[in-house]
This record gives C-alpha cells, sequence and structure tokens, in this order.
C-alpha cells in the first residue's frame, strides 16, 4: 500500500447539512461491558468488518464531495488497530483524515500508550474521542485516560472526552476538564456530556424503566434536531449502510443499503437524502417526527416520553404501527419539508451529495486478513 497522501479535504461549515464523516463500525467486541452501552458491546459479540469492505467503502465515500473524515468506532476499535490502521492509510490516499473513538483502555502505561498510537498517528489518525464516565471507571482506571491524554498532546492530536451523565452521575464533565487540565475554552481540546438514552443495555432490566423516566424530566435531555442524520454515514459491522452515527442497536429498518449486496456508499447516502423521512429525522429531530405523526390519533405522543432521539429514533423502527403514522404523516409534511430545504440550500447550509460516476483513484487496499479482535484486550 502506498503511503501518498492527497491534498486534505476541506469539511462542511458545522451548521451546514451535508455528508461529513464516514464512520466505520469495526466491531462490536469491547473489553468492557458499561451498564449504558447503546450496542450491549463485550467481549461476546462476534463479526468485524473486513479491510476489503472498509476500503470499498471509504472508495464510494470519497465520491461525496463534502466527505472529509473517517471515523472508527466500536467496540472498540482498538481491539483491531492493523485493521484501523491500513484503512487509515487508504482514507488518507483519497485526502480523508481519521479519527477514532475509544475507552483508552489500551493505555495502561504512558508508553504503552505513545507506542500504541504512533503507528496510527503515522498512517493519518489526527482526532481521538476517548469515553469515560461512571459506566467507563468500573473497568477502566482514571490513569489510563490520563495517559491516553498525554499520548494525544505529544501527538498534537484534536482531543474530545465523551462524558454520558444521568442525575446520579459522580463523574461529569467539570470534574474531568480539572482532573485532565483542559480550559473550557481550549480549542483543540474539548470535554462535553452526553445524558443517557434508554436504548442498548440501558433498556435492560427492572430498574432501566425508573431511570428512563427520571431522564424524560432532566431540562438536559435532548430532544431537538439529529445533526447526525444524512451527515455521519456509518458501515455498521456486518456492512450495512446507515444514513446516521447509528448510536443505536443496529436495526435493519434503518438500512439504506448492504455492502454485502454490492451497495454503494454513495448511491446509497444521495438515496437518502431524497427520502423526506430522514429530512424530517434530520430537520426537526425523530422526538419531533413523532409527535406530529400521532397528533391526530388516538394515542398522541409528547415530547416528554422520550429521554432522547436515539430512543425516539429506535422506537419508530421498530414499530410498525408507528412508522405507518410517520408516513402518512409524510403526505401532509412533504411541502414544509421542501420549502425548509430550498431556504437551507439558499444559503449554502443544505449540500445534497451529488456522486461522481467514478471513484478518487487511491492507494489499492492491502487486504490481508487482520488480527483477530481478541489480540489486544485485557
Amino acid at each position: 500500500m502506498s503511503d501518498e497522501t492527497r491534498e486534505a479535504r476541506i469539511p462542511p461549515p458545522g451548521n451546514c447539512v451535508a455528508p461529513r464523516s464516514l464512520v466505520l463500525n469495526l466491531t462490536l467486541q469491547c473489553p468492557l461491558r458499561c451498564a449504558h452501552c447503546c450496542y450491549r458491546s463485550d467481549m461476546g459479540q462476534h463479526g468485524c468488518l473486513d479491510l476489503a469492505d472498509a476500503c470499498r467503502a471509504i472508495d464510494d465515500a470519497a465520491r461525496l464531495q463534502n466527505l472529509s473524515q473517517v471515523h472508527f468506532v466500536g467496540g472498540d476499535p482498538f481491539l483491531v488497530p492493523d485493521l484501523m490502521r491500513k484503512a487509515l492509510l487508504h482514507a488518507r490516499g483519497h485526502g480523508m483524515h481519521g479519527a477514532a473513538t475509544t475507552s483508552a483502555y489500551w493505555a495502561r502505561t504512558p508508553e504503552r500508550a505513545r507506542a500504541i498510537l504512533a503507528p496510527l498517528v503515522d498512517a493519518g489518525l489526527v482526532e481521538l474521542v476517548v469515553s469515560y464516565d461512571d459506566a467507563h471507571a468500573a473497568f477502566v482506571p482514571l490513569r489510563s485516560v490520563e495517559n491516553a491524554v498525554a499520548a494525544a498532546r505529544a501527538y498534537s492530536l484534536r482531543l474530545y472526552v465523551a462524558v454520558t451523565v444521568d442525575a446520579q452521575a459522580r463523574i461529569d464533565a467539570a470534574s474531568l476538564r480539572e482532573r485532565l487540565r483542559i480550559a473550557p475554552d481550549d480549542p483543540r481540546e474539548k470535554v462535553y456530556e452526553v445524558v443517557v438514552n434508554g436504548t442498548g443495555r440501558a433498556a435492560d432490566g427492572e430498574e432501566a424503566v425508573a431511570a428512563e423516566a427520571v431522564r424524560r424530566n432532566d431540562a438536559r435531555t435532548y430532544r431537538g434536531a439529529c445533526h447526525s442524520a444524512l451527515q455521519n454515514i456509518q458501515i455498521t459491522h456486518t456492512g450495512k449502510i446507515l444514513p446516521c452515527c447509528g448510536v443505536l442497536p443496529h436495526n435493519d429498518r434503518m438500512a439504506i443499503g448492504d455492502l454485502a449486496r454490492g451497495d454503494r456508499v454513495d448511491a446509497a447516502v444521495a438515496a437518502a437524502y431524497a427520502d423526506p423521512l430522514w429530512t424530517w429525522i434530520a430537520l426537526e429531530g425523530p422526538v419531533q417526527v413523532l409527535v406530529q405523526a400521532t397528533a391526530d390519533g388516538p394515542l398522541p405522543l409528547a415530547e416528554t416520553d422520550f429521554d432522547g432521539i436515539c430512543s425516539a429514533c429506535e422506537r419508530l423502527f421498530t414499530s410498525p404501527p408507528l412508522l405507518a403514522d410517520v408516513n402518512a404523516a409524510l403526505e401532509r409534511k412533504r411541502a414544509g419539508l421542501v420549502t425548509h430545504v430550498g431556504v437551507l440550500q439558499s444559503l449554502g447550509l443544505w449540500r445534497a451529495p451529488s456522486a461522481s460516476t467514478e471513484a478518487e483513484q487511491a492507494p489499492a487496499c492491502d487486504a490481508s486478513p487482520p488480527p483477530t479482535a481478541h489480540a489486544m484486550a485485557g
């Protein structure tokens, strides 16, 4: 594989709806078993996106003019570092930069943290997202996060620390900023909070119902537009194509394509932009979609019936009756959506993809089999 680097792509403005990131979910395996994990990740999960499919998805995504980033997630993508490194090199051949989300379980010492990041940085990793909160702390000591942060700084990576919170959270953004010495206004380092969504493992067990009721009344709960839909395009570990970051248990009704069928990522994304349901979700969010679609029915839904947009989307796509209500409501909503998109287009804030016929030429993909996902666990 050649390491030739093309000129870096320029991402679209932050307030613009446009394809901006290809999210490769390499594996659902994870050495942790967090109580709020939307994917129910642990080392009992199976399957891994292979390198050939990862590279084909990157080639397809390169036809999308605004897309500038390939983001590796899991599970934990650091379980398959060689697969991630080779895919990073391939993305760099298209001028895309790389990002990865991890628990930093692997950063047990400062030396190990630097040694693991070094080949990934050389391959094109420029951004690291570390997930840490009460649930992660049950498995990963804060010292490992500190080691990962120090290594990220040593390699001048952009750094984000994602903290999932609920009403009883002991670890929050403020406490982590202090411990990690991150200034609130630092342009390259950011700690941010998200509220637990009642999906995946967070929806399991008798305590989940009570916890969800509390989150519905939490002022921090987000129920607005989905800023991932039509912008962060995920390839699941099985090769399904989703028109959002997919932060909820994967659901085939949400899939807009499948690499196993030979579907092209760019064509699937272009079709999703033409689908009024995904436009509605992107502009107003799934909570509003469900509230408006059921308003005149026998069981109208309210905003406070949901503890976040991911749980609303999961409810929508796992309930055929609700999906039928939404499709019926789309007939009434369609004209308003067309007007909304037209206004955004006139302001340069809606960039539907225009896929070229041929992909950019990139280095050939080294399709040697990746190591097993157990290679770096523990």
